[in-house]
């Protein structure tokens, strides 16, 4: 993502906690610290005086409340990163509601009423990120008096780099060319709104460096194919001779009949946003990190 400001000719200082995953080619400051004593950081932020601040990692009250507090004066312009478990829908697909709404999520939705969506029911050990996570929260803390604040709400992201490696279940076993893969009937026609990472920097990026962005939400997203599909897609791409099984009666833990289908038209609307990287050499790409 430091990458596409910094070819664009932006000065760019990161603050960040290891320095030993810094990319030493690219030309930035690095504030080396942790989000926890973002205070302690403040003359460092006070001394680059950012145009805009992209904030990617905040999860709960307290981090946007920190962050707050070591940007007074430093900016005006925030962009926070969020996330699409924000809307009302998130809840029916995790079954803590009933009734199903599968039309696109636009930037107007219902959002949840249930805070802390991840916090367990038992608690058999604390987790703090688990316990106090809700965007819904840091959403609303940021679009305070304090920033002209753009919230970017994001889908599942794919490709280099993500942690959770959400297209892996399918990948791994077409390129390690198992028999088969099971799918549920339920699950074969649900919609879950994906994007690949080089196509959500370049949102990121456009919404970073237009003043159209001040203060607004925006969706973002580009791959709406039912699982049924994608997996098809992912078939071809790999050239796995394998079977998608369709199974009926498979006990899911999550409500599949639920789509989480957001809509971007807002971003390609006001933004002029087109995805940069189609759908098949995204794809492409990403099955190619697991050959």
């Amino acid at each position: 993502m430091t990458q596409i400001f910094v070819q664009n000719g932006h000065e760019v200082a990161l603050f960040h906690r290891n320095k030993e995953t810094s990319d030493t080619s690219l030309n930035v400051i690095e504030i080396i610290g942790s989000r926890e004593k973002i205070l302690n950081y403040k003359n460092e932020f006070l001394s680059f005086k950012p145009d805009l601040v992209l904030d990617i990692i905040s999860y709960t009250a307290q981090d946007i409340w920190g962050l707050e507090m070591a940007l007074r004066d430093v900016t005006e312009n925030l962009l926070l990163l969020s996330s699409g478990d924000v809307y009302k829908v998130y809840d029916t697909f995790h079954k803590n509601l009933s009734n199903i709404d599968n039309s696109p999520i636009t930037e107007t939705s219902e959002l949840r009423n249930r805070l802390y969506p991840y916090k367990p029911e038992h608690i058999d050990k604390y987790d703090e990120l688990l316990f106090n996570y809700d965007k819904i929260i840091v959403e609303t803390m940021a679009q305070g008096k304090n920033f002209n604040t753009c919230i970017l709400r994001l889908p599942a992201v794919f490709g280099k780099g993500d942690k959770q490696q959400k297209l892996s279940e399918y990948i791994i076993p077409m390129v390690t060319n198992q028999k088969s893969i099971i799918l549920s009937s339920e699950k074969a026609n649900w919609i879950w709104t994906r994007s690949y990472v080089e196509n959500i920097a370049y949102g990121i990026y456009l919404t970073a460096i237009n003043e159209k962005a001040r203060n607004e939400i925006f969706n973002l997203g580009d791959i709406n194919l039912k699982e049924f599909d994608l997996l098809t897609e992912l078939k071809r791409l790999t050239d796995w001779k394998g079977e998608i099984i369709i199974k009926e009666n498979i006990s899911e833990p999550f409500n599949y009949e639920q789509n989480i289908m957001m809509d971007s038209s807002k971003i390609k609307q006001l933004l002029n946003y087109s995805a940069p990287i189609n759908d098949e050499v995204a794809l492409l790409k990403t099955i190619q990190n697991y050959r």
